[in-house]
């Protein structure tokens, strides 16, 4: 097994817990969504941040794995702070798919999963420059992306498709605050679900002694 500095282990071990406080506080803002407060801003920054940290993190740990070195400062910096670029490394480079079903299963969730794939490219782009959106905007950037809160609002309501019951209960003081919940229940279950495709590959060996 490649050999480490002892400060370069603690400051990994830091980064791996910085991402779960931030992906933990991120999950907590966006179960505060409702109709009344539409402050994605902040669930959006916290996930975004705490999802590249955790795949850096866990590609830091599994080159070394395949390497028996740390990636270089430029290689990780080549990913910038494009969530898509990171997911599909980790599914192409470093990820192993065993031979139990449950292997199997987390193969095909984190492969075949549209609404996840779409999380994180919304997440991606408000980290790479949407999160600047209403700046560009208001400066008339000829990069214009689009605007990360009416993206995240088209996912929701392909989770919950709009009708007319479910517009009578947004309208409904007492039934609109079930609403909420179960779009953002179902979009933080997936979230979780590939943290834990992602944790069951170091807790069976695939990152080494290491992860």
């Amino acid at each position: 097994m490649a050999e480490i500095a002892i400060e370069k282990r603690f400051a990994l071990l830091e980064e791996f817990e910085t991402s779960y406080k931030l992906i933990q506080l991120g999950f907590g803002e966006l179960q505060n969504i409702n109709i009344g407060n539409d402050f994605y801003f902040l669930p959006f920054q916290l996930l975004s941040q705490g999802i590249e940290r955790l795949f850096k993190s866990y590609i830091c740990v599994a080159f070394l794995t395949r390497h028996l070195r740390l990636p270089s400062h430029n290689e990780i910096k080549a990913f910038g702070h494009d969530l898509i670029k990171l997911f599909t490394t980790i599914k192409r480079e470093f990820y192993i798919k065993y031979s139990p079903p449950i292997f199997e299963e987390d193969w095909q969730f984190m492969h075949n999963n549209d609404i996840l794939e779409e999380i994180i490219d919304i997440l991606s782009d408000f980290g790479k420059q949407a999160r600047y959106y209403n700046f560009d905007l208001i400066t008339s950037n000829p990069k214009l992306g689009q605007n990360p809160k009416e993206r995240w609002q088209i996912l929701e309501s392909k989770i919950l498709p709009m009708n007319e019951v479910l517009i009578k209960n947004l309208m409904n003081p007492d039934l609109e605050k079930e609403v909420y919940p179960q779009i953002n229940r179902f979009i933080i279950i997936n979230c979780e679900k590939m943290l834990v495709c992602l944790a069951r590959q170091i807790s069976f060996g695939t990152l080494g002694f290491l992860g």
